[in-house]
This record gives structure tokens, C-alpha cells and sequence, in this order.
């Protein structure tokens, strides 16, 4: 596992609570949880197991059935795990091919992508992870200034995107303008009654979308019926 790649992970792992994460040099993986059952995350690939018999506490919970346990566990490794794994690699991989930044006093950030006059830098601090910024050039790009500082390598792209023009920021949906989508398509899925098969297609297709956008959307609980208060008895 490139070493790199190793460190990052375990630094985000950590940092989401997954304080015990360690590092198995015989099989150049990284166990997540010391707990049942053992998942291991490997530079391209995450192996976990289909749990076939019903342990009383694991992931840090007593479950009731193997069920709850294999459907927690896909939506740990995909909601979670494999998000940290792609980051860990795509940072690593920007990072090689980066050279340092053209300009002495921040010759210590590497130069990761610039566009209209806007630069998406990053320093690699060692335990304590990669920081991005974005700047925009100055004294006919013999500096910069104006920097965003972010430790969260999404966020920084999403900086670079809007502040460079490659993206129009009021094109882009926020987190909570997606699940209030999301909702009303989950209820129009289940309510609209007037549905074709075409469009009721479409639609999933849309809703399936919006959970690879944002994987936790299809983790929000539903919310259930109140049942109606119990009239008092007569007397």
C-alpha cells in the first residue's frame, strides 16, 4: 500500500472516530475496528464478510438479527469507508503529479490545478493530513493572495470549481436543498398514484442519482405516522 495513501486513511479514519484503526503489515491492509466482524480496507478494494452467524455485540451495538448486521455493515463500507479509501487515493495521486508551487514564500505547497487566475495548492503536514488552499494570483503571478484554507479535500474543489468560474456557484445545490429533493421525490414515488411505468422509471432514476451525489440521503430515517392519542374512557 503505497505509504501515503496508508497514512491519510488511517488520519480520517481517526478523525471519524475510528480511533483503534491500524495498519496489518502482513496483509498491507487497514483494519477500521478491532471489533467482529473484521473489515479490511486495501488500496483498491475493501473486503468485509457476509456475517452468517449472530454475534450479540459488534460495531459497537447489540443487534437482532444477521440482516441488520450485513446491511449495517454495506452501509458502513459504502457511506463511509470507500469515500475515505477514493480520497486517500485521488489526493495521493494529485499530489505525485504536482510540482511545487512557482513562488518562493509558498514553495512549500505543491500545485494540484489553476484556471483563471485561481490556484488549488496543497501541503502535505504529515500526521496531521494534507491542507488545501485556493488563491488567486497577484503582481502579474509573482504572488498570491485572498487564500480559502481547508483540510477537507472535497470542499477545496468545490472552492477551486466556484472561485475559478468552472462552475457557477448558484448552479450547485447545498446538502440541505438535495434532501429536501429528495424527499419530495421519495413521496411523490410512493403517493402519486397517476405514475407511468416511464416516468416512474425516470424518477428512479433521478432518486438513484441523488444518493451517488450524496450517499448519506438514503441513510435519513423515514419518518413514521403518529399513531392517534388514545380518547379518554368514558366514565
Amino acid at each position: 500500500m503505497n505509504e501515503m495513501v496508508k497514512r491519510l486513511m488511517l488520519i480520517e479514519l481517526r478523525n471519524k472516530g475510528f480511533t483503534q484503526a491500524r495498519y496489518d503489515p502482513e496483509k498491507d491492509a487497514i483494519f477500521p475496528t478491532p471489533d467482529y466482524p473484521k473489515i479490511e480496507i486495501h488500496e483498491d478494494e475493501i473486503w468485509y464478510p457476509n456475517v452468517t452467524d449472530d454475534p450479540p455485540y459488534i460495531l459497537g451495538k447489540i443487534w437482532h438479527s444477521r440482516e441488520e448486521i450485513n446491511a449495517a455493515m454495506q452501509k458502513l463500507v459504502y457511506n463511509t469507508l470507500r469515500p475515505i479509501q477514493s480520497n486517500a487515493v485521488e489526493m495521493t495521486a494529485a499530489w505525485d503529479k504536482a510540482a511545487p508551487m512557482p513562488i518562493k514564500d509558498v514553495a512549500e505547497f505543491r500545485l494540484l490545478s489553476e484556471y483563471n487566475n485561481i490556484v488549488l495548492a496543497a501541503r502535505d503536514d504529515g500526521d496531521y493530513g494534507v491542507h488545501f488552499v485556493t488563491w488567486q494570483y497577484s503582481y502579474n503571478r509573482k504572488g498570491v493572495g485572498q487564500g480559502h484554507y481547508t483540510t477537507h479535500y472535497e470542499d477545496a474543489k468545490k472552492d477551486f470549481a466556484t472561485r475559478s468560474g468552472l462552475i457557477r456557484e448558484k448552479e450547485l445545490f447545498e446538502p440541505e436543498q438535495l434532501k429536501q429533493i429528495y424527499s419530495a421525490l421519495l413521496f411523490q414515488g410512493k403517493n402519486d398514484d397517476e405514475l407511468t411505468f416511464d416516468t416512474e422509471q425516470k424518477l428512479h432514476d433521478v432518486i438513484e442519482k441523488l444518493e451517488n451525489i450524496c450517499p448519506n440521503l438514503k441513510n435519513k430515517p423515514e419518518q413514521t405516522e403518529q399513531e392517534p392519542e388514545a380518547e379518554p374512557a368514558l366514565e
